[in-house]
């Protein structure tokens, strides 16, 4: 292991909770242990293009980080969809 390991999510289920906000259920994996994690997101779709903004609160014990004062960071991740033709 690095001095910063890496970090995956990996989401199993998207749920809808109102209009543009859907929670993002999954798993975050640090060092080699998981922990359960949800994702609440907000989308904003257009014409043909959507944004999907999504914010996860993530303290020590997820980062399984032992012997440290108690803290949260938040990771914000934005994705730009933009839809094929249905032909294509």
């Amino acid at each position: 292991m690095g001095k910063y390991p890496a970090i995956t999510f990996t989401s199993r289920e998207v749920r809808s909770v109102g209009p543009g906000e859907v929670h993002v259920i999954g798993q975050i994996e640090v060092n080699g242990q998981t922990s359960a994690l949800t994702v609440i997101a907000h989308i904003v779709a257009r014409e043909r293009h959507a944004t999907l903004t999504a914010t996860a609160h993530i303290g020590n014990d997820v980062l399984h980080m032992k012997g440290m004062n108690r803290f949260t960071t938040d990771v914000t991740v934005k994705a730009h969809y933009t839809f094929a033709d249905a032909t294509s």
